[in-house]
């Protein structure tokens, strides 16, 4: 990657790290006497894993999305075309800057001292109504990261979760589970979990990946594009009771030396009214968040949930839906010691505007620092600048498309927030924190 084209692309970093200090004994076993119960993927450095983190990035063919096969579009099934949906005239800018995005997370890896070993995707894998033709395939994955023009990460395994548009065309979940026996590289499912270890196995991390759709109220309603076949298969209170039966067993098991976990929509995040976010409780409109749909005995399960991650404190959630760069922590951090962090990386190709957080969301906490010093809005969610208009009547843009490298090594969980704008200006924001309590337990085995 030249120099001129870094500098065309712009890349700023926010730089985050967690020190966790190691107090137990780790001890390598054979693996046919501690077999992982989930399947794991050995990367090739000792002592550092570094992965990749983007989210709400599938755009290049979603302009298509919104037309019907009779106008030449690939809405065969009526739903995306529905003018009742009221659809933005966003995906010709999200496709341009979606293709951005991808040549500076690739710039990105090529500069890294790791690389990137693989790539998290929180979901919305596919605007604007998820896998609707199968030539998306090729428009909006294969030819914008792996590709030639992407040589770093072209060859990189992807981890993928599903967001509200990956499940509105029918179908469209299945299809992407059922492509990773077309290709490998491409792994997703609505519940799974996974783990993936460093070369000497002194570095393990576990994944748990929940399907977060079926937990929103307002996906429910008849007027709904998201009620579609896919949620309501999956939205029954006993599957979301399953979920978060599985989420506690992945947890409660592990032995890795870091565990995640990813949901594509927001618990603690700048801008979303979905999910469970305490601090709508600081502010006028506390009524318009969303506790969750209830599970088997009826608990909110956005409540549910977070009790699950305050229980067993994995080091992150990560997540996308919101369209921004931006980290938030448990608003009861400071007195209880809750110290996952709150990742949003949901800006892969159409960016929000800083201006639609600050005015409702000015409260939240974004900094990693001890005592939750507050980041200005146009710092925690970058743009403030007029995004390049192609062309658009009515310009949404503003914010920057952006990504995660994460780098992890058996003490410390560093996220990087990479920031792509055309002519944005290079800033870098360190933050520290204690280590998650309990993340390490002494272990006999690998897995």
């Amino acid at each position: 990657m030249s120099s001129s084209l870094l500098s065309y692309i712009s890349v700023a970093v926010f730089a985050i790290t967690i020190t966790h200090v190691v107090t137990c004994a780790q001890s390598a076993t054979n693996d046919a006497l501690c077999k992982c119960p989930y399947p794991v993927q050995k990367l090739g450095h000792k002592g550092v894993i570094s992965f990749a983190v983007i989210g709400d990035w599938g755009r290049v063919g979603a302009n298509l999305s919104t037309y019907s096969a009779a106008q030449g579009g690939y809405d065969t099934q009526g739903r995306c075309s529905n003018p009742a949906y009221g659809f933005a005239d966003d995906d010709y800018d999200g496709g341009i800057l979606q293709s951005y995005a991808g040549i500076a997370m690739d710039a990105a890896c090529e500069k890294h001292p790791y690389g990137c070993e693989f790539v998290i995707s929180v979901g919305d894998n596919f605007y604007e109504c998820g896998l609707d033709n199968p030539i998306r395939w090729k428009t909006d994955w294969l030819d914008v990261y792996k590709t030639d023009k992407t040589p770093t990460i072209k060859n990189l395994k992807w981890y993928n979760i599903f967001g509200n548009h990956d499940i509105v065309a029918d179908g469209s979940v299945d299809a992407q589970i059922a492509y990773n026996k077309v290709n490998p590289d491409w792994v997703a499912n609505r519940t799974y979990a996974f783990e993936v270890h460093s070369k000497d196995k002194s570095v393990r991390i576990r994944f748990g990946a929940v399907d977060t759709s079926p937990f929103v109220t307002s996906y429910a309603k008849a007027t709904s594009k998201y009620n579609t076949t896919e949620f309501r298969n999956t939205a029954s209170p006993q599957n979301i009771t399953d979920q978060l039966t599985y989420l506690t067993r992945v947890l409660s098991t592990s032995k890795a030396t870091w565990n995640v976990v990813l949901g594509h929509h927001p618990i603690f995040g700048p801008e979303s009214a979905n999910g469970y976010n305490a601090e709508a409780l600081n502010i006028n409109d506390a009524g318009a968040y969303d506790l969750g749909r209830p599970d088997a005995a009826g608990n909110p399960s956005w409540q549910e949930m977070l009790g699950i991650i305050r229980t067993y404190q994995p080091v992150a959630y990560m997540c996308g839906h919101d369209h921004t760069m931006s980290m938030g922590f448990d608003v009861n951090k400071t007195s209880n010691g809750y110290n996952t962090a709150y990742i949003t990386s949901g800006a892969g190709s159409l960016p929000d505007s800083p201006c639609s957080v600050a005015g409702y969301r000015t409260n939240l906490a974004y900094s990693f620092a001890t005592s939750l010093d507050k980041i200005n809005v146009t710092e925690a969610c970058p743009g403030g600048i007029p995004g390049p208009n192609y062309g658009n009547p009515n310009p949404v843009l503003g914010g920057m498309v952006g990504f995660n490298i994460v780098t992890v090594t058996p003490t410390s969980f560093k996220v990087d927030y990479y920031l792509s704008a055309l002519g944005s200006p290079v800033k870098t924001y360190t933050y520290t924190s204690k280590a998650p309590s309990g993340a390490m337990p002494d272990v006999g085995c690998e897995c």
